[in-house]
């Protein structure tokens, strides 16, 4: 849920800021990702400009949207009202490239899913050593130059 990555004033501030960090990175993701093979799926339930940054979703090559009560909430995530406007069927979206087009998406159960996707598991053994050092352990992203 990308809304869970929204710095809000209630939290300590020390949380605010492991928020707003896990946003650059995602921005960066986004921004450089594409042309390097990375794809980035970043979903919420609650369109709003707080809960999907700028960045993210202006390198977005496609945006697909189910039906949402309000306008505004479908300009927040496709930049055009419409989602308000679906009919009532579960699954059913516009998916926005160049051209925005209604489809139908089809319903997986999760048992479904994951017998689907237990294929591609990886298991990693022996992650991590037995021993760090704090600088080790302290670094949380990596810098490209």
């Amino acid at each position: 849920e990308g809304a869970n990555l929204c710095p809000t004033q209630g939290l300590p501030k020390k949380q605010r800021d492991v928020l707003f960090l896990c946003q650059e990175m995602l921005s960066e993701i986004a921004r450089i990702g594409g042309g390097l093979g990375f794809r980035l799926i970043f979903c919420t339930q609650y369109p709003t400009s707080d809960t999907l940054p700028r960045q993210i979703k202006q390198n977005a090559d496609a945006k697909i949207g189910f039906r949402l009560p309000t306008a505004v909430a479908s300009q927040v995530a496709l930049d055009e009202p419409g989602l308000e406007d679906l009919p009532s069927l579960p699954g059913r979206a516009l998916f926005k490239t160049d051209r925005t087009e209604e489809i139908q998406v089809p319903f997986l159960k999760d048992k479904d899913m994951w017998e689907l996707l237990k294929q591609y598991k990886v298991v990693k053994q022996n992650e991590a050593p037995e021993t760090q050092t704090e600088s080790e352990t302290d670094r949380d992203f990596i810098e490209f130059k």
